[in-house]
């Protein structure tokens, strides 16, 4: 009797045969930690694999150009895979680079990813992540204070910067540390005048804490009046760093 046999082959699970792009948008100076959707969902196109199975591993082929990228705080190398694990646990991350302060666009990182199924990586066009990193925000200064100066009849004072800073309740304070640039008056003496320079000052006018620190900008009273006199004047002040005032 002939016997007619047939063989069959086990199924072969087959790598991903897909992975897809994606931008992540990332404010001044963030520490951006990966999902695993960041490599699958959120992509574009998203991933695909055969038989459906899920991610096993993240290898990165190529490295950001800015900035760090860093598993559990240490520097990620070209070619390391990256376990589930790790990315689940949120040990993947990526620091924008501070010293970018006017922001920067970088797509230089891509990836390939092995499925739990197959356990290998598909010879696949790599996934490419862009990091868009926004440009540094400079606040203007936070807190202006105020000053009360006392004067000897018909007395000369000649303003320092620390009249308007240290000296002032409450202190000069700047978000980012920015020393103070510029100071507008705002508003002018009853008597006596402002001088920059010995020339009598505006209102409005701007006077750099340069000149101040020179020893420039001046009060001289009004000898003419002999009373006892309350006089005030308003300023704002610029920092260094926003440009911008604040009073």
């Amino acid at each position: 009797m002939a016997i007619f046999n047939v063989t069959t082959g086990g199924s072969v699970n087959l790598p991903p045969t897909q992975v897809g792009d994606i931008t992540i948008d990332l404010t001044f100076n963030e520490t951006y930690v990966f999902t695993i959707a960041d490599f699958t969902t959120l992509t574009t196109p998203v991933y695909s694999d055969p038989e459906g199975d899920s991610v096993q591993s993240v290898k990165i082929l190529t490295l950001p150009a800015v900035g760090g990228l860093l598993l559990s705080a240490v520097a990620v190398t070209v070619g390391q895979e990256i376990a589930l694990a790790d990315i689940t646990g949120g040990n993947l991350t990526y620091v924008a680079d501070v010293a970018q302060t006017a922001g920067y666009t970088d797509s230089a990182m891509t990836f390939n990813i092995a499925d739990d199924g197959s356990g290998s990586y598909g010879a696949i066009t790599p996934g490419v992540v862009t990091f868009t990193a926004e440009a540094e925000v400079n606040l203007p200064p936070s807190s202006i204070g105020n000053l009360t100066i006392n004067l000897v009849y018909g007395e000369f004072h000649v303003f320092t910067r620390a009249n308007f800073t240290t000296e002032t309740t409450p202190a000069y304070v700047d978000p980012e540390g920015d020393p103070a640039l510029n100071l507008k008056i705002l508003s002018l003496p009853a008597t006596g005048n402002l001088k920059l320079s010995a020339v009598n000052c505006t209102v409005n006018q701007v006077v750099p804490f340069s000149s101040i620190d020179s020893g420039l900008f001046t009060y001289a009273p009004n000898v003419a009046i002999t009373t006892v006199q309350n006089l005030t004047f308003d300023f704002a002040i610029a920092d260094s760093g926003s440009l911008q005032y604040s009073s």
